[in-house]
């Protein structure tokens, strides 16, 4: 799995289908409560199959998609995903 950094430079779907896997995979690792960290990972990956995120590629646009996603599984506002400001300058 590429590291998040080489993914924030990339810019195609892929690239998003990619983070989108990325973040899976460190809530349902990492996410301190395992069930619930598991059953976000579940529904990001649903919706990943579902085509949610066919849209937003990467970024600006695909980050507020995964944080409500994230945040309808494990209602907290810690958990959200930001594009990095350095990245967006890049963009």
């Amino acid at each position: 799995m590429p590291t998040p950094d080489r993914l924030a430079l990339r810019r195609d779907a892929k690239a998003g289908q990619d983070a989108v896997a990325a973040v899976a995979a460190c809530v349902e690792d990492r996410y301190v409560f395992a069930p619930e960290g598991a059953a976000a990972a579940v529904a990001l990956r649903a919706h990943l199959r579902a085509g949610r995120y066919a849209d937003a590629p990467y970024g600006a646009q695909l980050a507020p998609l995964i944080t409500a996603d994230l945040q309808t599984v494990l209602p907290e506002l810690a958990n959200q995903l930001m594009q990095s400001p350095a990245i967006r300058r890049s963009i």
